[in-house]
C-alpha cells in the first residue's frame, strides 16, 4: 500500500483559514498524529566533556541524563563543537515490559537503531546530530534508556571528536598504561585491582583519545565500574550487590567509584605502556614486547564511521602506538600489579 497524504493517520480537524478560535483570533495549523510533541525543555551536558545540548519535551529525561553525564566538567578546548541530541518522550509503547534490544544498522552517513516502533535513534555523523523516540512507559526502565537509546551522541563523540579505544585506563607516578583485551580478558577486575593498591583509575574498558590534543593523553569515564559477576568473589566490597538489569549484552555489576573505599580517579592519563592481557594458568608470569601490527588490528577493529572520519582516527591510533606494547601473562591479579609495577616504576631508572 503506498503512504499518501490522504492514507496517513490523523485525528486533527482539517485547517480553515476562515476559522476562529473561542476568541475570535484566526485559527492555527493542527499538529498531525505523527508529529511529535514539541520540545519546550533544554540542558547542555558534557558527556565525556563534550558540550551535548538536549531538547526534551519530559522533565524525567533530565534526571537520567544528570546519572549518566552530571559528573563530567566541560573539556578545555579552544574550539567547542555543539552537539545537538533531541529526546522526544511519545505515548506510545503501553505495558510494563521492557522493549527489546536495538538492532543497528550504518546507512552512512546515519546510524540508526530500532527496537520497536516508540524507541529508536537516530544518529547523523555528519551534523553531529542525534534524535531519539522513546516511549513514556520505556522511561521506567532507565538503564535500558542509557543503553541503547540516551548514548546516541556518544557515537557522534566516537566518530568526529575522539578516537575509542577497547581498554581500561590506569596510571601510577604520572604513567598510564593502557589495559587491552578481547571481551572476557579481565581489563575492568585487572583495572580495579590496580586502583586498590594504589594506582589511579581512570576508565573500566572504554577509552577515548581526543581529536584537538596532539600528545597520547586519554579520557575515561572515572566515574563507575563495571564488574562481570563473579568479581564480587574477588572483592568482598561489591559482594551482594545487584546485577545491573540489562536486556542484552553480558550481565554486569555497575558500581559508582565515590561508593568504593579509597580508591583514587582522574579523568585522564597520558599513556606511556599499552599491554595486552593473557590470562593462561600454569604458565609462569610474564612480560614480552608484541609487535605493534597485532596492537594496530586490535585498535582498529572496533572502529567505524566515514571514510574521512576512519582516517583520521587511524592517524590517532598511530600516537598511541608509539607506546611499547607488551603481553602480560598472568593467572594471580597480585603477579599481574607486581608486574605491572616494575614495568612503570622501571622507567624512571632508565635514562
Amino acid at each position: 500500500m503506498s503512504l499518501s497524504p490522504t492514507s496517513m493517520p490523523s485525528t486533527a480537524p482539517l485547517y480553515s483559514p476562515t476559522a476562529k478560535d473561542e476568541n475570535g483570533r484566526p485559527g492555527s495549523y493542527p499538529r498531525h498524529a505523527i508529529e511529535p510533541a514539541e520540545l519546550t525543555l533544554t540542558r547542555t551536558f558534557f558527556p565525556m566533556g563534550y558540550a551535548v545540548k538536549v531538547r526534551t519535551n519530559e522533565a524525567e529525561v533530565f534526571n537520567i541524563l544528570d546519572g549518566m553525564w552530571g559528573h563530567f566538567e566541560p573539556l578545555r578546548v579552544e574550539r567547542r563543537t555543539l552537539l545537538r541530541f533531541d529526546i522526544h518522550v511519545v505515548e506510545g509503547g503501553g505495558g510494563t515490559a521492557c522493549p527489546p534490544a536495538a538492532v543497528y544498522r550504518l546507512i552512512r552517513p546515519l546510524l540508526m537503531g530500532v527496537a520497536d516502533g516508540d524507541n529508536y535513534s537516530v544518529v547523523d555523523l555528519e551534523a553531529l546530530h542525534a534524535q531519539v523516540s522513546i516511549a513514556r512507559a520505556t522511561l521506567a526502565f532507565p538503564q535500558y534508556a542509557e543503553w541503547f537509546l540516551f548514548s546516541a551522541p556518544l557515537v557522534c563523540i566516537s566518530t568526529r571528536l575522539a578516537t575509542p579505544i577497547h581498554a581500561a585506563c590506569v596510571g601510577r607516578r604520572g604513567r598510564g598504561v593502557l589495559l587491552c583485551g578481547e571481551s572476557g580478558a579481565g581489563k575492568s577486575t585487572l583495572a580495579y585491582a590496580c586502583a586498590r593498591a594504589g594506582w589511579i583509575f581512570t576508565s573500566d574498558d572504554a577509552t577515548m583519545v581526543p581529536h584537538h590534543e596532539s600528545g597520547r593523553r586519554v579520557i575515561g569515564n572515572c566515574h563507575q565500574v563495571r564488574f562481570r559477576p563473579a568479581a564480587m568473589e574477588l572483592f568482598p566490597e561489591i559482594a551482594g550487590r545487584e546485577i545491573t538489569p540489562r536486556v542484552a549484552g553480558k550481565p554486569s555489576v555497575e558500581v559508582a567509584t565515590a561508593e568504593l573505599p579509597e580508591i583514587h580517579t582522574a579523568f585522564s592519563a597520558e599513556v606511556q605502556h599499552i599491554v595486552f592481557l593473557d590470562r593462561r594458568s600454569g604458565e609462569q608470569p610474564s612480560l614480552d614486547a608484541l609487535p605493534v601490527n597485532v596492537a594496530r588490528r586490535y585498535l582498529r577493529e572496533t572502529l567505524f564511521g566515514l571514510p574521512e572520519t576512519l582516517a583520521v582516527q587511524y592517524e590517532v591510533l598511530e600516537r598511541i602506538l608509539a607506546a611499547p606494547i607488551h603481553r602480560l601473562r598472568y593467572r594471580r591479579l597480585g603477579d599481574a600489579i607486581a608486574l605491572l609495577e616494575q614495568l612503570v616504576d622501571g622507567d624512571e631508572a632508565r635514562p
